[in-house]
């Protein structure tokens, strides 16, 4: 990528824009911004981040069930676990 090549560079950047040729995802664009070295170790770290992200948020949402499961059960309430 040209940075100093504005034209090119927003085109990298804002790939649908209205007087793009990308108009969609379609595999010509998602091979040329893979093939970026750069643009994949980005890539890598941010699936880390947010595969640590997803796992923390689904332990809290399990949590909150569980807790929501026992107070049921502790109420005799086993109709009110649908309502989670």
């Amino acid at each position: 990528i040209d940075t100093t090549n504005e034209e090119e560079l927003l085109n990298h950047l804002l790939p649908f824009r209205r007087n793009s040729k990308n108009k969609t995802i379609n595999s010509n664009f998602l091979y040329e911004i893979f093939s970026s070295f750069e643009f994949l170790k980005d890539y890598k770290e941010y699936l880390v981040i947010f595969e640590d992200e997803m796992v923390m948020d689904n332990k809290i949402k399990i949590e909150k069930f569980v807790f929501h499961i026992e107070k049921c059960i502790e109420a005799k309430n086993v109709k009110g676990i649908q309502k989670f």
